[in-house]
Formats: structure tokens, C-alpha cells, sequence
């Protein structure tokens, strides 16, 4: 497989999980506020039921139980919030590496398509179908994509093109006549 390719298709999936990160990182406020919602309903049940004491003391208990699943799902997004910023900065440091090492024409392509593209820049060719825009390839373009010896681009969506083999295939036969010389 050409290294840049490899290298554009690591850092495809590495912009996709940092976007991702991002994503959830960014709902993780909206859930915080949910959650102390629900926090302060259970707590405000709480209050009527200590009005209550006598007849509502079983009520009172299963009260106290949601408040402490509530409390302990916020402590857990939390938790996960602070583990996305590392994990976040993580694959920032991953991503200067490999775009460094990519050739600045092969980026350029990269970062144009993804702007264009939603983000997606990079779309496995599989059955000779476009997997992201589902259009059919030609013969000869499909052949070239499964060599995964340069970057071709889908017709239709622009999108960088490679292949993955299916799993336990035999190796292609242009590799197979390599090897045997």
C-alpha cells in the first residue's frame, strides 16, 4: 500500500474520532444540566416527603435511591468529560506526527476534500461501489484503487479511494507474482 495513502487513511480515522470527541464533549454540558434537572425534581420529592414523614417513609426511601443513580451518572459523565480532553490532546499530538509525514500535495487534497466533504475525506472502495456516495466505479478505476499504489479520487464525491481486502482473502495476485520472481 503507498505510505501516504496508509498515512491519509490513519488520519481519517484519527479526524473522525477527534470529531467525535468534539461532539461529545460539547453535549456533555446539555447532559450536565439534564441531569441536575432531574437532580433538583428528585431533591424538591424529597423535601415533600420529609413533610410526610410518617406516611410517605417507603416513598422517601426509593426517593433517596434515584437522587444517589442520579448523582452517580453525573460523577460518571464527568468523569468521561475529563477523559475526552485526554484522550482529545492525545490524538492532537498523533495527528502533528502523521500530517508531518504525509506529502503536502496528498494533504492539501485531504484537507480540501474534508472541507467540502463534512469532514470525510477518505471512503473505502468495496464491489467497485463508492462506500460514502455509493456510486458505481469504473472497471479501470476500481483496479487502480485495489492496487492501493496511488491516491485516486471517487468521480462522483471527490473523496480519496482505497482498499481494504475482505478478511482471509488471498493476497492479490500482483503480489503473489512479486513475490514468486
Amino acid at each position: 500500500m503507498l505510505p501516504d495513502l496508509s498515512r491519509v487513511i490513519a488520519l481519517q480515522k484519527l479526524d473522525t474520532t477527534a470529531h467525535d470527541a468534539q461532539r461529545r464533549l460539547a453535549d456533555e454540558p446539555e447532559r450536565a444540566k439534564v441531569l441536575d434537572a432531574r437532580l433538583e425534581t428528585a431533591k424538591e420529592r424529597l423535601a415533600e416527603a420529609k413533610a410526610n414523614l410518617g406516611a410517605n417513609q417507603t416513598k422517601r426511601r426509593e426517593i433517596e435511591k434515584e437522587v444517589a443513580v442520579h448523582q452517580s451518572r453525573l460523577s460518571k459523565f464527568r468523569d468521561q468529560a475529563m477523559a475526552v480532553k485526554t484522550n482529545q490532546e492525545y490524538h492532537a499530538i498523533q495527528r502533528a506526527r502523521l500530517i508531518a509525514t504525509l506529502d503536502p500535495h496528498v494533504l492539501a487534497t485531504f484537507e480540501r476534500v474534508a472541507k467540502g466533504r463534512s469532514g470525510i475525506a477518505v471512503a473505502e472502495a468495496r464491489d467497485a461501489i463508492c462506500t460514502i456516495c455509493h456510486v458505481r466505479l469504473r472497471p479501470q478505476v476500481f483496479n487502480n484503487v485495489r492496487r492501493n499504489d496511488s491516491i485516486i479520487q471517487c468521480d462522483s464525491c471527490q473523496r480519496i479511494l482505497y482498499f481494504a481486502p475482505p478478511e482471509g482473502a488471498p493476497a492479490q495476485a500482483s503480489d503473489n507474482a512479486t513475490h514468486a520472481v
